[in-house]
């Protein structure tokens, strides 16, 4: 066994925990207190933050969305097509597909839009 269910609740504590030191927040305090809510079962993170919390991979989310911009979308309704659109949007496609790819391996799925989040 890697490591017991207690220490991967300390674990994802002290991952979790480590933010509250960007706002000047008692780190110490907040692990407690999410050790003490994951260990009870009142708080369980998703998959990705179980496996993946305090490790190398840090992955926490489950869930991304990428927004595929388009040379062709952000052009003026009454201007010309900008010149080498299919070459720019191609290396757009290849990312995206190298993001998803390195995402799907570690439990998380992405959606795409055209709609800048």
């Amino acid at each position: 066994m890697v490591e017991t269910p207690s220490e991967m609740f300390h674990r994802i504590a002290a991952n979790l925990a480590m933010a509250e030191a960007q706002f000047g927040g008692d780190v110490d305090t907040t692990e407690e207190r999410f050790y003490k809510a994951i260990s009870n079962l009142d708080f369980l993170s998703n998959s990705p933050t179980l496996m993946n919390a305090g490790t190398e991979i840090q992955q926490l989310a489950a869930c991304f969305v990428l927004c595929r911009t388009s040379p062709r979308a952000a052009r003026r309704s009454d201007g010309p097509e900008p010149r080498g659109w299919a070459a720019v949007e191609a290396i757009q496609y290849r990312r995206i597909r190298i993001r998803r790819l390195r995402n799907h391996q570690f439990s998380g799925s992405t959606g795409i839009t055209d709609i800048p989040v």
